[in-house]
């Protein structure tokens, strides 16, 4: 195991609740190195009885959902406005792990609002979702999601931003201390080369006060 899809994704904060508003639990689904792999691990759990889990290959087979591709010659684009774009654009991939969440998010698309969302689906004859940055979706099928509260999964996501922020704050920190030390070290061989210096005048001294 991999880890967990929520750790292969780089999510602002602006984007949070519509990245988990998609997800939901798949953020949560264990990456493996293959199905084979996933299987094995079914049977494990099996075996041990150890409970239930979801295990995405990191190449997931066949093609993965169509990129968004907006038609600037359409009707319905002469009036959506601004703030449309692809969600995979707004999130942070490593290059090992793009495949697999181009497969997750690679037809949903970020909308202002669930009016513009419904405007882009009525129009598209390609199936996309549709998500705005509050976690209100709709999905490709026409299911539509929203209300007060939130999304339940999107604190995942901000647990996972914080642990980020705060290992970018250490290895600052530590690059700070090692610098620090650096420039002790630096000082304390000044310092020694000028003691040196020093003893060396001081018997020059003695020899000229002797002659």
């Amino acid at each position: 195991v991999l880890g967990v899809v929520a750790q292969m994704i780089e999510v602002p904060q602006a984007y949070e609740r519509a990245v988990a508003a998609v997800l939901r639990d798949k953020l949560e689904y264990m990456v493996v190195a293959d199905t084979a792999t996933g299987v094995v691990a079914v049977d494990y759990l099996n075996q041990a009885q150890s409970g239930h889990g979801n295990f995405v290959p990191v190449r997931p087979k066949g093609e993965a959902q169509v990129s968004y591709q907006p038609d600037p010659n359409g009707p319905v684009w002469a009036t959506v406005g601004e703030g449309v774009s692809p969600l995979m654009s707004c999130v942070t991939i490593s290059s090992q792990y793009r495949q697999m969440i181009e497969a997750l998010l690679g037809g949903v698309v970020l909308v202002p609002s669930l009016q513009v969302g419904l405007e882009l689906w009525n129009g598209n004859t390609n199936p996309h979702t549709y998500v705005t940055p509050q976690g209100e979706m709709i999905s490709a099928l026409g299911v539509v999601s929203g209300g007060s509260g939130g999304v339940a999964e999107a604190a995942l996501l901000e647990r996972r931003r914080e642990i980020r922020g705060l290992t970018q704050t250490i290895d600052r920190q530590e690059e700070t201390v090692a610098d620090l030390v650096q420039r002790r070290q630096t000082v304390k061989q000044r310092q020694h080369e000028l003691e040196g210096e020093l003893t060396q005048l001081e018997a020059e001294a003695r020899t000229l006060g002797q002659e």
